[in-house]
């Protein structure tokens, strides 16, 4: 059984609360009641530690090192779900 401590190198999907952005003309009682904003990203585990998981959407080389690009850095209290799709052994 993978452990979620062992990610890095995992293509994932993560499920995560983002902050819900409302209208400028919102009540009190709206801004109390709007829901949190659940997303939903893919992507590949570059760093992962207790406080913090970073995925990237595009890996690649130019110049000799590897790049990532379309990366997300999610605090772990955001994270609802993590689903692994692929092992992987490098990154």
């Amino acid at each position: 059984m993978l452990k979620m401590s062992n990610l890095v190198g995992c293509e994932v999907r993560i499920t995560w609360i983002d902050v819900a952005h409302t209208p400028d003309d919102a009540s009190l009682e709206q801004l109390i009641n709007e829901p949190p904003l659940e997303l939903v990203s893919r992507g590949l585990v570059i760093h992962n530690t207790d406080e913090i998981l970073i995925i990237a959407s595009t890996t690649g080389i130019e110049r000799h090192q590897k790049i990532y690009r379309d990366s997300t850095r999610l605090p772990r209290s955001y994270i609802k779900k993590i689903i692994v799709l692929e092992v992987k052994n490098e990154i």
